[in-house]
């Protein structure tokens, strides 16, 4: 019954348009299969988070992007001015390859790409991953955009995304297979939260979003729309 249910979820997220109704097909599946007492423990982790006020501590419309520099694979150091000063920045942070809400993200945007490259718009990701994952994931889903790891989440950080996972939430995660500390290669157990944003060439935060429910997206059309009005 359960394979019948996540090729059923397959079937009518390949048929969805949005994000959003591929984002919720995955969900009610997930929720489908999830026994009720992990499903009170994920609950009252994303209350946790909501009642820290982590959203209100995020990086806002308006404000200047905080400075920092990103590491490629190779070693090779860019400022993040090189990158936005040469036209609009969509940055988008995910939480680790194991999450396939996060897969579904990525995916639309290298759907989009193109004509976010006519707006005159570089995408790029960040991730806490070890490079090797980071690869894994741009190789499984066919990005063409570059990925940055957020080593120890210090730029998740600086935007107000990091988080520590509670104990019980962790627990769980490990159940499922989901190793921080080997994918991350550090004891930290944080997460960022999916936080998305666009810059402008002077670094000025013209679009913000970040849900403390990971299940929840900013709209890639959405944050097009917001880039296409920056020409």
């Amino acid at each position: 019954m359960k394979i019948v249910l996540f090729s059923l979820a397959l079937i009518f997220s390949a048929q969805a348009e949005t994000l959003k109704e591929k984002l919720d097909i995955r969900s009610q599946a997930s929720s489908k299969k999830m026994p009720d007492e992990i499903k009170e423990v994920m609950k009252k982790g994303l209350q946790d988070l909501k009642d820290s006020g982590i959203e209100k501590r995020t990086l806002k419309v308006g404000k200047t992007l905080p400075s920092f520099s990103l590491k490629d694979a190779r070693g090779i150091i860019t400022p993040i001015k090189n990158i936005y000063s040469k036209g609009p920045l969509v940055i988008t942070f995910y939480r680790g390859h194991w999450c396939p809400y996060c897969q579904l993200e990525l995916k639309e945007y290298e759907i989009l790409k193109t004509e976010f490259e006519k707006a005159g718009a570089t995408i790029i990701a960040l991730a806490p991953d070890k490079w090797n994952l980071i690869k894994k994931t741009k190789e499984k889903l066919n990005l063409s955009f570059d990925i940055f790891r957020d080593e120890n989440n210090n730029i998740a950080k600086r935007m107000g995304l990091a988080f520590a996972l509670d104990s019980d939430t962790l627990r769980i995660y490990k159940k499922f297979g989901i190793n921080l500390e080997e994918s991350q290669g550090n004891s930290n157990n944080e997460l960022p939260m999916p936080g998305t944003y666009v810059v402008d060439r002077l670094g000025i935060v013209r679009f913000s979003y970040a849900d403390p429910d990971y299940k929840k997206r900013a709209e890639p059309s959405e944050v097009l729309k917001v880039v296409q009005g920056l020409k």
